[in-house]
């Protein structure tokens, strides 16, 4: 499963780096810091599970 989730990964930053270097978007970086900020949506996987954790966890203290 890890391998499968890690080359899914690899799809993802070639897929960021394509669609920055087509469209003329100077910084990575930024594209993706914006669609996280956006959506609420982290594109590192493990950070995504982390993060939805944590949602979990708060909504069961309300």
């Amino acid at each position: 499963m890890n391998k499968i989730i890690d080359k899914f990964y690899e799809v993802i930053e070639k897929i960021i780096k394509w669609i920055c270097k087509k469209f003329d978007i100077a910084e990575e970086g930024n594209l993706v810091r914006d669609f996280q900020k956006e959506t609420n949506t982290f594109i590192d996987p493990e950070k995504q599970i982390k993060h939805e954790d944590r949602e979990k966890d708060w909504n069961l203290e309300r």
